[in-house]
């Protein structure tokens, strides 16, 4: 596993890999693919200081405890592009990140992360109007 931290942003490989966003803290975890590292997340922590991040749970998480308590760690470098979803879903299944104790990945899907949940009375007034 490669391991870096958040000052070496500049630095990053243009990696074809899974990737984790570690709470150093408390070890909970994002985890993505991406076919370049140094672009994602550039632009994760562009939209995480923008506050602008679409997932929630990471941006209130990185507002609670800023970026120095954060860690980018290549969990594994991919040859073929086509089995990024399936390690990556490997890897979420492995760190359980899709529990909230344990980490910040919306669901268990991976390439479909709300698949199987059920939207609230409420949520499906919003989504009528």
């Amino acid at each position: 596993m490669l391991t870096f931290e958040i000052t070496d942003l500049k630095n990053l490989p243009e990696l074809c890999c899974i990737y984790a966003i570690e709470l150093i803290l408390d070890g909970r975890k994002y985890v993505g693919h991406t076919i370049d590292l140094n672009d994602r997340m550039s632009r994760h922590f562009k939209e995480l200081n923008k506050k602008i991040h679409y997932n929630t749970y990471l941006q209130n998480t990185y507002n609670k405890y800023n970026s120095t308590n954060f860690r980018i760690i290549v969990l594994e470098i991919i040859e073929n592009p086509e089995m990024l979803f399936v390690r990556e879903q490997y890897w979420a299944d492995f760190y359980k990140t899709f529990d909230p104790k344990f980490g910040f990945n919306y669901g268990p899907c991976v390439d479909n992360p709300f698949r199987g949940m059920k939207h609230t009375d409420e949520t499906k007034k919003k989504l009528s109007k």
